[in-house]
């Protein structure tokens, strides 16, 4: 059975003693991926080289190798593209984020004196309160919902 939240499921392991259980896990688990790391980076070093080798049949091999390392050199260049285009728009939501949760901050911080008089609004924002945190908890996440 998956427990759907991992948090819990780690908590209650660290409760009932499991902590070795999920260590041993942990570690094969890093070995056999770095194993796949290594086999995979094999199978790209070889990958180029049947590709110069290919290439090389129909110009020389100074020229081929050249190309094939202009070629790599292009994808490389284009992964650190997208990687910085993914990086400015999680600053961008994190800046909206922080917006937000600023404007509510200041918004409840206003409100708070009219709160504190009334009972009745003391024991709703309360409730409100735990249901927000509780919504949290759960993995409700409706920050980035309408944010775009």
């Amino acid at each position: 059975m998956r427990v759907p939240y991992p948090a819990v499921s780690l908590l209650s392991g660290l409760i009932s003693g499991e902590t070795g259980y999920w260590m041993k896990r942990a570690k094969r688990r890093a070995i056999f991926l770095s194993l796949a790391g290594v086999l995979f980076l094999s199978v790209w070093a070889l990958l180029v080289v049947a590709g110069v080798i290919w290439f090389s049949r129909t110009t020389d091999p100074l020229t081929a190798t050249l190309a094939v390392a202009g070629i790599i050199a292009a994808l490389a260049l284009l992964v650190i593209a997208v990687l910085m285009v993914l990086e400015r728009l999680e600053r961008r939501k994190a800046r909206v984020r922080e917006a937000r949760s600023s404007l509510y901050t200041t918004a409840a911080l206003v409100a708070l004196p009219m709160i504190m008089r009334s009972r009745g609004l003391m024991l709703l924002a309360a409730a409100a309160g735990g249901s927000a945190l509780l919504a949290k908890a759960l993995g409700s996440d409706t920050d980035d919902a309408g944010s775009d």
